[in-house]
């Protein structure tokens, strides 16, 4: 609720899922949706900072077949680093 996302307490989910890094790693495609201008900060480090555990995200550039969806607030700044292409490697 802090972050905005849920009005009420009633609002939030009673179950959620967490998955560790190698988990979410041994995925065979990895999809990853980014909306809303909160999570920007997050996809500049997820997409331009060093691969570390100082950001876990990071591990998905890592992955053969990783997908990253943002919209136009989440991923701001992120095409101004020379091509999205050539930072995470693709050819």
């Amino acid at each position: 609720m802090h972050d905005g996302c849920f009005k009420t307490f009633d609002d939030v989910p009673k179950q959620a899922l967490s998955l560790t890094v190698p988990t979410l790693m041994s995925g065979a495609h990895l999809v990853c949706t980014v909306p809303t201008a909160k999570k920007n900060n997050a996809c500049l480090r997820m997409i331009m900072g060093s691969i570390s555990a100082e950001c876990p995200a990071t591990a998905m550039r890592l992955h053969p077949d990783c997908n990253f969806f943002m919209d136009n607030e989440s991923g701001r700044g992120v095409a101004e680093f020379e091509t999205v292409e050539t930072v995470l490697g693709a050819k």
